[in-house]
């Protein structure tokens, strides 16, 4: 029975030990392969890069964006009939602003249209007024030559006192003693003066000096010798008032003639002599040459030229006068 018990208890421990083998086999062989499995994992993660986890992404909800859809169906379907009705009230709008455009468009055509025959009329008439003006200038020239003409036989006596008559009958009579007197002239019996007055007809209040009187003689001969005897003596006198005589001219030729006389100084200046050649031309002398203008800016233009060419260095002589008084 000893012996029963004992080889029981032996067999019990060497089970026990065996199982104790068995079990310690088992963890290393389990930690063996642990081991092999960390090592593979180190080799693939030197040979390959680390990635990155992809973020888990949420499944979306259907159901709910399948709502909004149809929420969003429903609402254009209830909207379709006003979008149809309204696309038909542009389109009349765009059909009307279409026939608009065109009405107007035959409207600029025609506007345009009167437009350009204005323009030719306008063009046409503006050569007209321009042939006009000269037409017009010229005989306005005509018109005063025409009138100096008729007034070569006359005369403008300045400076010559009011209501003097002293024992003659008229102021023709007393012209004609006078002026035989002061300008040492033998007049033969036929120095006649037709007529002689004062212009203008009433003197003005404000005016203290003298009014100038014309005196119209019979014939032109005797105002040619008078002017030329005046242009001798250079002064007259009747008592202590110093008389001038001059050729009676029409008023437009009097303007013409102060452009010219406006220019004395200049010409005065860079020794130029001058003269009236004629009641309305003027004529100059430089250096031998003549030269004769019939319009004072043509004589500006002359001067202003005649002076660029000194300042260039021509030198200007004005020792010499012999200019005529006009």
């Amino acid at each position: 029975m000893c012996e029963t018990s004992k080889s029981g208890s032996l067999n019990h421990i060497s089970l026990g030990s065996l199982n104790i083998t068995e079990n310690n086999m088992a963890e290393s062989k389990d930690s063996t392969s642990k081991d092999r499995e960390s090592k593979t994992a180190l080799k693939r993660m030197k040979h390959s890069p680390p990635t990155l986890e992809s973020p888990v992404k949420e499944k979306p909800d259907t159901s709910s964006t399948l709502d909004v859809i149809l929420r969003k169906l429903n609402t254009m379907h209830d909207l379709a009939p006003s979008t149809k009705t309204n696309t038909d009230l542009l389109q009349v709008e765009v059909a009307a602003i279409r026939s608009d455009l065109k009405e107007l468009k035959i409207r600029v055509t025609a506007a345009e249209s009167k437009i350009s025959r204005v323009e030719d009329c306008t063009n046409e008439q503006s050569q007209k007024f321009s042939d006009l003006e000269k037409v017009i200038a010229t005989l306005k020239s005509q018109i005063t030559e025409q009138e100096d003409r008729n007034r070569r036989s006359n005369l403008q006596i300045f400076g010559l006192p009011e209501g003097i008559k002293l024992n003659y009958k008229s102021a023709a009579e007393f012209l004609i003693s006078w002026i035989a007197t002061a300008l040492q002239l033998d007049f033969d019996k036929d120095f006649k003066i037709e007529r002689a007055h004062r212009v203008p007809t009433y003197k003005p209040m404000n005016q203290t000096t003298p009014r100038a009187m014309v005196v119209k003689h019979l014939r032109h001969q005797h105002t040619e010798l008078i002017l030329a005897q005046m242009r001798k003596i250079k002064v007259v006198m009747w008592q202590s008032w110093k008389i001038s005589i001059s050729q009676d001219y029409a008023k437009g030729t009097v303007i013409h003639r102060k452009g010219f006389l406006a220019l004395r100084k200049r010409l005065t200046s860079i020794g130029i002599s001058f003269a009236f050649n004629g009641p309305s031309k003027f004529r100059i002398s430089h250096k031998g040459q003549m030269k004769i203008f019939s319009d004072p800016a043509e004589l500006t233009r002359f001067l202003d030229n005649k002076s660029e060419t000194q300042m260039e260095g021509e030198p200007s002589n004005s020792s010499s006068l012999n200019h005529t008084p006009p």
